[in-house]
């Protein structure tokens, strides 16, 4: 049994996400009031995914704890499918974007801090928002994979998804141009396309490499108290699920 279960971890994570939204939107910068606000920023953006994932993860908490023992195949059928969503979000959304968005910012600050966050802000942005923008989104997700169960997706339905949220940010960045150049307003994307694209790509494509690896060789004991629960790869008791997904 854990010192603290993957529930309560789950929902102080989800506040904390609340928390740091809510003071980020408080602040009265520049650049919420030009074109696209705070949605043309990248950290904001997985910010609202980080925020949306682990709301799944307390809607399933909580729908598993009233799906026990009931024996309503309806209530077992849309548990499945909040459990497949809450897995595939994790591996082609919440991991990739926010191992890349704490991987690329503190690597860009540490070579130029002026290319990504400038001093200026310092004057906007507390130092503790934005460790809790910048930082621990990464720990935040480890902590998950690690008290949790999860069934990847294929590499070919992930590599898809996540190849369609990057054509669907750079199409927006794209729009954001236009819109700026229109106006005169100044750029504030960081990254280039390909560099956006391929990284996110590397990412997906090593994570779900990884996990495939794991099932392959048992290490996935090594990582989590059971061994990962693939609706994709064997049939699993409901009840078993639930049992499962409650006792972490």
């Amino acid at each position: 049994m854990a010192l603290v279960p993957c529930q309560v971890l789950r929902v102080a994570i989800l506040l904390s996400y609340c928390s740091i939204l809510c003071n980020y939107k408080a602040i009265e910068m520049p650049s919420h009031q030009t074109y696209g606000g705070s949605w043309k920023f990248l950290t904001f953006i997985d910010l609202v995914i980080q925020a949306v994932f682990f709301g799944i993860c307390v809607l399933t908490d909580l729908s598993s704890l009233l799906t026990r023992g009931s024996g309503n195949q309806e209530q077992e059928r849309q548990l499945k499918k909040l459990i497949s969503l809450r897995d595939w979000m994790l591996a082609v959304l919440a991991f990739p974007v926010g191992v890349f968005v704490v991987a690329v910012f503190w690597i860009i600050y540490a070579y130029d801090r002026e290319m990504i966050y400038p001093k200026l802000l310092d004057n906007f942005i507390p130092g503790w928002l934005n460790h809790g923008m910048h930082t621990t989104v990464l720990p935040f997700i480890l902590i998950e994979m690690r008290t949790s169960h999860h069934a990847y997706p294929s590499r070919s339905s992930g590599l898809a998804a996540i190849c369609t949220f990057s054509v669907g940010y750079i199409l927006w960045d794209k729009e954001y141009q236009r819109r700026t150049r229109f106006k005169g307003e100044e750029h504030d994307f960081g990254c280039t396309y390909m560099d956006f694209e391929v990284c996110l790509r590397c990412i997906e494509h090593c994570f779900i490499n990884f996990s495939e690896t794991k099932e392959r060789s048992g290490l996935r004991h090594r990582f989590v108290k059971f061994p990962c629960i693939g609706f994709r790869h064997e049939a699993v008791n409901i009840n078993e699920l639930i049992i499962r997904e409650c006792t972490i």
